[in-house]
């Protein structure tokens, strides 16, 4: 029997665990056996059968785009070639992506994706379109995000002067609006540079006159609003149909948005007669103005350009006058009322002090305690710090148009005028 034999201890359970680096160092050397035994081998251990490179059909390449969307960015060849692990790893490295993308700050996506639409633009193939059955694909391009005068000017161009030919079949009964456009209207807003659109053609109560066709003109003159309601209404209408005859017309949206924003003119208008007629006048200028405008290849009235030509427009009328006469004179006797009130109650006689509500009259040689009846003073004594002589007469003020005027009798104001 060998005496020789090293007794082997054996230690049941798991291996003691490597620590970090050790393991990333093992892994490391095993990586770099692997790719030193793939060098020598050479391109004998390259596969150049076609046979095992189209192992993977037809069938399941659609298969595995269908189940993961990603792939179809992706050739079929560079899905052939690509092994199963490192489809998983493109997986994982997409939805890490998305994650990223969904957690991202939502004014950052913005800016990103305009960077992006401006250095990736779409190509548009060529088609028919007959604005009915056939539809381009065109149609359907996500919205302009240039400004809207740009758009405007570029529909210039490329439409030309007078537009396509006017369709009336339009369908403005699913949005709500059915049966409030004329025939006239359709005509007139196909054509961007006619100075014939009225609001008054998107009123419901024009929409059963006929046209004698033959002169273009109406065989009835169109109906005014008699409410500021309908003309609301009219307005809501007209950009409804511009927006489904050209929807890169925006001229419209800018005056509905003006007109609401500013509740109808209500603080110009609000207390004169006949106020949807003043807002029809305005109107249709406006829809005359950027049809010249569209003429002259020159943009559209915007929302703060609308400002001014309502200032201007409404100063030139008859009205407006009537309207700052009634407005000085409500102020004028409100402020005397409320200095005479003020007065009255005994608040101030020759003004008032720092942080007092009291109201500032016309100064009066007249002692005020003495017609509170606070001042025991004979008649003449009595002077201001400037030693200027104060009368001892009453100062109640018996003129609102001018408070300079006061009584000046002998008597006292808290006595006779209580």
């Amino acid at each position: 029997m060998c005496n020789n034999v090293v007794p082997i201890k054996l230690t049941p359970g798991l291996p003691d665990p490597l620590l970090e680096e050790e393991l990333a160092a093992n892994t490391n050397r095993a990586r770099d056996d692997i790719a030193d035994v793939t060098t020598r081998a050479g391109q004998q251990r390259i596969n150049t059968n076609n046979d095992d490179i189209n192992m993977i059909s037809d069938a399941d390449i659609r298969a595995l785009k269908l189940k993961f969307s990603f792939l179809a960015d992706y050739s079929d060849s560079f899905i052939r070639h690509t092994k199963p692990e490192c489809l998983v790893k493109l997986e994982a490295t997409n939805l890490k992506m998305k994650e990223a993308e969904r957690v991202r700050d939502y004014d950052d996506r913005l800016a990103t994706n305009r960077m992006n639409a401006s250095s990736h633009p779409r190509t548009v193939k060529g088609g028919l379109d007959d604005r009915c059955s056939n539809l381009h694909e065109a149609r359907f391009l996500p919205g302009a995000v240039c400004s809207t005068a740009k758009l405007w000017l570029a529909a210039r161009k490329l439409i030309g002067l007078n537009g396509a030919d006017p369709l009336g079949n339009y369908d403005m009964a699913a949005l709500g609006l059915g049966g409030q456009t004329t025939s006239k209207g359709w005509i007139d807003i196909a054509d961007p540079s006619s100075t014939k659109a009225t609001i008054r053609s998107f009123n419901i109560n024009n929409c059963g006159q006929k046209s004698s066709g033959s002169s273009g003109k109406d065989s009835k003159e169109d109906k005014d609003f008699l409410e500021v309601a309908e003309f609301t209404v009219a307005i809501r209408t007209i950009r409804t149909a511009m927006h489904l005859v050209h929807p890169w017309n925006l001229s419209i949206v800018a005056l509905e948005n003006f007109l609401l924003n500013n509740k109808m003119c209500s603080a110009d208008i609000g207390g004169l007669e006949k106020q949807a007629a003043i807002l029809t006048r305005f109107t249709d200028y406006v829809l005359s103005e950027n049809a010249a405008r569209w003429r002259d290849e020159t943009a559209f009235l915007n929302y703060n350009e609308l400002t001014n030509t309502w200032n201007a427009f409404f100063s030139a009328l008859p009205q407006s006058q009537l309207t700052k006469a009634k407005s000085e004179q409500k102020n004028n006797s409100g402020q005397a009322s409320k200095q005479q009130k003020a007065y009255s109650s005994g608040s101030s006689s020759y003004g008032s002090k720092a942080g007092s509500k009291t109201w500032n009259l016309p100064y009066i040689e007249v002692c005020y305690k003495w017609n509170r009846g606070f001042c025991n003073k004979p008649d003449g004594s009595c002077k201001t710090g400037n030693g200027r002589a104060l009368k001892h007469c009453c100062d109640e003020r018996t003129d609102p148009t001018d408070l300079s005027i006061y009584c000046g009798k002998n008597h006292k104001r808290v006595d006779a005028h209580p």
